[in-house]
């Protein structure tokens, strides 16, 4: 009984000391978790202000002068273009953009003043009034300007999260006035201002519009003032001052004036007199022999190679440039829709269900890329920007030589370029697409029934293949033409008559552009048949021709063909000539090997791929004859 007491003495005696070792157990694990946890999330903290404050802190301090400060941009004035006699032919005059920012319209309308004393807001007084403040600009603007259109300006004004709306462009003196009386009186100049900008002005209208070009939003386009447009456009200036919270600026706040640098002045030696004179009498010539594309004139002092005009026909009037006056061109927009229709219903046929267009879309749309191609035409300088120049500079070789066997049926003894398609021969076709040059400047290469070539074109300069040993003899006969000759060659072949004008052009400015020694014509096929296949290298450049029978089954899987046309310059094609072998399949000299010299020799060999697959067909059989003929009616008719 003793030694049980003494033992429940002995526990209760320990008790408080565990109890308070368990206590400061616990107060420990305490301070280690708040330890844990407040060096925890100090971390992501101490990154984070690291981040804000030394590695982006231009950042943030930039953001921070963007809510502290407004930037204004200030045009700069664009330099005048002068004749040589000092007049004016193109200028500059401040115009004001109209800005609507419906956003803060909203924010104007203080929300306080629509509060009861509990706070609440008055919902249709808040709404009412800001409908008040939009029918107020609108009635404005529209007594300012009444050929607004009311329901769009209205659409706009409505856009509640939009803060930037271009409601008027090119603002006169006059009608800006009227509207800052507006704002200032009605007090809208939080969310209704005037930004000044510049309107390009052309005195003399439609005169030398070719050479002056005209200008856009985004500055030069055309002409002269795209050419010399960074010495035209002067550098813009800017202002910046404080602004409050809304946006608006703080006036005898802090300010910063960067000066706009106004363009310079160009002056010419273009002669205004003389260009009206020289413009003048292209147009009585274009009346006088009824010409359907147009003209060009270029006048030049002898003695300083100076111009003194530079004409070019259909004019425009660059005050209005997007305008179509001229009546063949408004002709030619009228006879383009149709085929631009065709075109995009095919596509459109193609496209899934849900993304077909209506008809009135295709419609409108045909109308709208003949309108565009219109355009193009006026605004083209002819006297520059025309591929070919007179005889001295371009020829062309007509591969006219051969007898087409597989077309002779009875009763029929012709060659194949004098074969009847749609009842004009083959060849007339073909001369009809180098209408641009003069018959002196096209070679004919006739071999067998050469007598009927040249009695149906006496007028063209020929060259005799007797025997056919290919394409490349063909040209080697012509020759002796083209000796001491340094301007560009156009090979292509006599029985190919759907060749069209554009695809020769398209041809001879990609040669010119790049500055190419040989350019070839190709086309894409889906399947290559027998024509010769066009090898490039990895990097897209041209590699080689191979003709159909000489390629590997690797090279027959290629679709890029060659057509045949070839445009060259003089002096590379006859060095390449020489060096012609007929170890080939057919026993002949190809043409074909040509750009291959003329690339090892140094030139450049480049590819225009613009010719469709209808275009290159060539006549060998009656099937051919028939197939082309009937492509030929779908045109319209023969032509000339």
């Amino acid at each position: 009984m003793g030694r049980q007491w003494e033992e429940r003495e002995r526990r209760n005696n320990s008790q408080p000391e565990q109890n308070r070792i368990s206590k400061r157990m616990v107060f420990r694990r305490t301070v280690i978790l708040m330890l844990i946890c407040g060096v925890g999330f100090f971390i992501p903290l101490a990154v984070q202000l690291w981040n804000i404050s030394i590695r982006d802190h231009n950042f943030y301090q930039q953001k921070a002068a963007e809510q502290q400060l407004m930037d204004v941009a200030v045009a700069a004035h664009r330099g005048d273009i002068l004749d040589a006699n000092g007049e004016v032919m193109a200028m500059s005059a401040t115009v004001y953009n109209l800005i609507l920012a419906p956003k803060d319209l909203i924010n104007s309308v203080d929300k306080d003043d629509f509060e009861d004393e509990d706070g609440k807001l008055d919902q249709s007084a808040y709404q009412a009034e800001i409908q008040r403040k939009r029918d107020e600009v609108a009635d404005g603007l529209c007594a300012v300007r009444p050929d607004l259109d009311r329901a769009d300006l209205e659409r706009r004004l409505e856009k509640e999260n939009s803060q930037y709306e271009v409601l008027l462009t090119n603002v006169e003196e006059g009608e800006a006035e009227a509207i800052r009386a507006f704002i200032e009186e009605h007090k809208t100049a939080y969310y209704l201002y005037l930004t000044p900008s510049t309107k390009r002005y052309y005195p003399f209208s439609a005169l030398a519009s070719q050479v002056l070009g005209f200008v856009n939003t985004e500055g030069g386009v055309y002409g002269l003032e795209a050419g010399y447009e960074d010495v035209l456009k002067g550098i813009p200036g800017r202002v910046v001052t404080g602004k409050t919270a809304k946006n608006v600026e703080m006036y005898n706040s802090y300010s910063n004036y960067i000066d706009a640098v106004n363009g310079y002045d160009l002056t010419l030696t273009l002669d205004s007199t003389i260009q009206a004179y020289a413009e003048q009498a292209i147009e009585t010539g274009i009346q006088a022999y009824d010409v359907r594309n147009g003209g060009f004139c270029v006048v030049m002092d002898p003695k300083t190679g100076a111009i003194l005009a530079m004409a070019s026909s259909p004019e425009f009037d660059p005050n209005s440039y997007s305008a179509v006056t001229d009546s063949l061109l408004q002709g030619e927009i009228q006879a383009d829709i149709p085929g631009f229709y065709e075109q995009l219903k095919a596509e459109n046929a193609q496209k899934p269900a849900e993304e077909q267009q209506t008809d009135a879309e295709l419609q409108e749309q045909a109308a709208a890329q003949a309108t565009a191609k219109a355009r193009e035409t006026q605004w083209r300088n002819k006297a520059i920007r025309e591929p070919y120049e007179p005889g001295s500079t371009f020829k062309a070789l007509v591969l006219a030589a051969g007898k087409g066997t597989r077309l002779q049926t009875e009763g029929v003894d012709l060659p194949k370029v004098m074969r009847l398609a749609d009842g004009k021969p083959l060849l007339h076709y073909v001369l009809s697409g180098l209408d641009f040059l003069s018959p002196e400047d096209v070679i004919l290469v006739v071999g067998w029934k050469k007598e009927a070539v040249l009695a149906a074109y006496p007028q063209y300069p020929h060259a005799v293949q007797a025997e056919q040993h290919g394409t490349g003899h063909a040209v080697q006969c012509a020759a002796h033409l083209l000796e001491g000759f340094d301007g560009h060659v156009l090979v292509c072949c006599g029985d190919a008559p759907l060749m069209k004008g554009e695809t020769f052009r398209a041809l001879t400015e990609t040669h010119l552009r790049d500055g190419n020694a040989c350019t070839l014509l190709s086309s894409v096929l889906e399947d290559g048949g027998n024509y010769g296949r066009i090898l490039r290298e990895a990097d897209g450049t041209f590699q080689a021709i191979v003709e159909d029978k000489d390629c590997t089954p690797e090279q027959k899987a290629v679709r890029e063909v060659n057509t045949g046309t070839y445009l060259f310059h003089a002096p590379a094609l006859l060095a390449a000539l020489g060096r012609l072998r007929d170890d080939n399949a057919q026993g002949e000299l190809y043409l074909t090997d040509v750009p291959a010299f003329i690339k090892a020799d140094g030139g450049r060999v480049g590819l225009c791929d613009t010719c469709s697959p209808d275009e290159m067909l060539g006549v060998n059989t009656l099937e051919q004859l028939a197939q082309v003929e009937a492509l030929l009616r779908g045109r319209g008719g023969p032509r000339g």
